[in-house]
């Protein structure tokens, strides 16, 4: 059959299917497994992230020491590759929510400095004059206060930025 390709969610009827899949991956992260894996595997466009989930037991899984939840980064989303490196590993799925949590809001803050970098860039383009030099020392004030802010929010809870299905 052309254009067929098995992926996890149409090899296994939900009651048969040897892991748990957190509720937003199944709604937010497409589905790119392959028949032959050893596990699923899922990609968020929007994180940038992939969720490789094993199974729920333990016993089952293809490393001792494995965790249920795998995330690796995603290269280029459209052409499917992803990193070789593990950023994150739990058998929590608590833990997997938190993580996606701060990993968007670190994500969003990024946008926002070169953002805010890009304004500034554009600041010390215009001509020299008094009121131009205040705009671009507001600009630099602004920054760091941001800067600053972002090392607080690091340390603090994050805001719930998950999926409304997972919102509680």
């Amino acid at each position: 059959m052309s254009g067929y390709q098995r992926t996890y969610l149409n090899q296994f009827h939900i009651e048969n299917r040897p892991c748990h899949i957190p509720a937003f991956i199944l709604s937010e992260c497409e589905d790119r497994s392959w028949g032959n894996e050893t596990c699923p595997h899922f990609e968020s466009e929007a994180l940038m992230l992939c969720f490789w989930i094993d199974f729920d037991n333990p016993e089952d899984r293809e490393w001792d020491d494995g965790k249920k939840y795998n995330v690796v980064e995603v290269i280029d989303f459209e052409e499917g590759e992803i990193g070789d490196e593990t950023i994150f590993a739990t058998d929590s799925e608590e833990e997997l929510i938190a993580f996606c949590r701060e990993h968007q809001l670190h994500k969003a803050m990024r946008r926002a400095t070169d953002e805010l970098a890009a304004v500034l860039e554009g600041l010390y383009q215009l001509p020299e004059s008094p009121f131009n030099q205040h705009r671009i020392a507001l600009m630099e004030s602004v920054i760091d206060d941001f800067n600053e802010a972002c090392t607080i929010t690091d340390e603090a809870e994050t805001p719930d930025c998950s999926p409304a299905g997972e919102r509680q």
